[in-house]
């Protein structure tokens, strides 16, 4: 669906179209997102270098983002209301929340477990995020600060970064959340599941 094949033609100077042997996919970034989540997929399978794959599975999150973006919704604030839902779920069965310990993190917990007592919240679109965008977004500079570390180099061209910054599997972890928000029917395609599963983050 996100791929179709047109024939292949040389355009010459003027303008004219002429036909060439073969032909030529055309892919839309719904598809070229999946294509380089499976490829960072395949990379981490092979132990290929880890700044590699963080920059592959960094492009597949930075254009799922956006993707998701297009439909009115922030991948991070998206994110964080899930994990705090869950936690909050979690605080009321007695259960692990799985957050870190921090008292604002406890703070917002706790808040949400009130609302969800008094029936204000029951689902994460319900939790409202106060803080200011900028500062939501600055939560995934640890991928992307990296990421983009590799561009623009005429602007920065002795700049240096520790090996240990690059994070391949949490970007990957990133991009495959995104492409579920992006996706929109809660499907994940064999490979990424199989790769959740390995990584036990998926039963």
């Amino acid at each position: 669906a996100g791929c179709r094949t047109i024939n292949r033609r040389w355009r010459h100077v003027d303008g004219a179209l002429t036909p060439k042997e073969g032909a030529m996919a055309i892919i839309d970034k719904m598809t070229a997102a999946e294509r380089l989540v499976q490829s960072a997929v395949d990379m981490l399978d092979r132990k290929d270098d880890p700044l590699a794959v963080h920059v592959v599975a960094s492009s597949a999150l930075s254009l799922l983002r956006e993707l998701v973006a297009a439909e009115g919704d922030d991948y991070v604030a998206q994110v964080l209301k899930d994990a705090v839902f869950r936690a909050a779920q979690a605080k009321l069965q007695g259960a692990p929340t799985g957050m870190p310990e921090a008292k604002e993190i406890d703070a917002i917990v706790d808040t949400v477990v009130a609302g969800i007592e008094a029936g204000a919240v029951q689902s994460p679109a319900d939790i409202i995020i106060t803080t200011p965008n900028k500062e939501v977004r600055a939560w995934l500079d640890y991928i992307f600060k990296p990421y983009n570390f590799l561009k623009h180099a005429d602007r920065d061209p002795l700049a240096t970064r520790d090996e240990a910054d690059f994070d391949p599997e949490g970007a990957l972890e990133h991009a495959i959340t995104a492409y579920l928000m992006a996706h929109g029917d809660g499907k994940l395609p064999e490979p990424f599941r199989a790769y959740l599963q390995k990584r036990g983050i998926l039963v």
